[in-house]
């Protein structure tokens, strides 16, 4: 009996680290996750979740100025970008206001 409930337990313990580290979450839970992303977020200036932007790529790929406010920032992983340099386009990145920088997630060209 006490081999069954001890083989359980550790059953429940072993899918619940599975789940965590897969990413599985309850709508709760990712509320909750939301709550810490911003308390996390308020803690460093570097924005986890991505911003959406629409900008100018510069000619050699290295920087990227957002049509809102005109800010240039220098790209950290300018790499991505390969075959967007001197185009207009909508990107989702992490910005980095305190470095100036953006580590851009998505990008694409942007809708006539």
């Amino acid at each position: 009996m006490k081999t069954t409930l001890l083989a359980a337990m550790l059953a429940l313990v072993l899918a619940g680290m599975t789940a965590a580290q897969t990413g599985s979450s309850t709508p709760s839970d990712q509320a909750t996750g939301a709550g810490q992303a911003a308390a996390s977020n308020s803690q460093t200036s570097v924005s986890t979740d991505g911003q959406k932007m629409s900008g100018k790529i510069s000619a050699d790929g290295k920087t990227f100025t957002a049509d809102n406010d005109h800010k240039t920032y220098t790209i950290a992983n300018a790499s991505s970008l390969k075959g967007f340099e001197g185009q207009q386009v909508m990107l989702v990145g992490q910005v980095d206001p305190d470095a100036n920088t953006i580590r851009v997630v998505q990008v694409g060209g942007s809708q006539p």
